[in-house]
């Protein structure tokens, strides 16, 4: 993992809703008639390696984590278990 991760609190962001299912939203076009964009739509994320669930608490094992695009995580333990004994 050569890219630059930082440690980071987690925030909602904007989702789009479509047919009952929920995706993050990414700048793409939507149109009013068959989708909404829902402003803090976007519950947790999950990191990439182990599916620990991220999301906006004040608590910092599920709160915070590590991130190198806002889109990818890693939790605090799977950050230090393979980008840091690998550095």
């Amino acid at each position: 993992m050569d890219e630059i991760w930082k440690k980071q609190k987690w925030l909602s962001r904007a989702a789009f809703v479509s047919k009952g299912e929920t995706s993050d939203y990414v700048g793409q076009n939507c149109n009013p008639k068959y989708t909404e964009l829902i402003e803090d739509g976007w519950s947790h994320d999950h990191c990439e390696i182990c599916w620990w669930s991220l999301h906006e608490l004040e608590n910092s094992d599920s709160g915070e984590g590590y991130t190198n695009d806002g889109r990818s995580w890693l939790c605090t333990e799977c950050y230090e278990q393979s980008v840091v004994t690998k550095a």
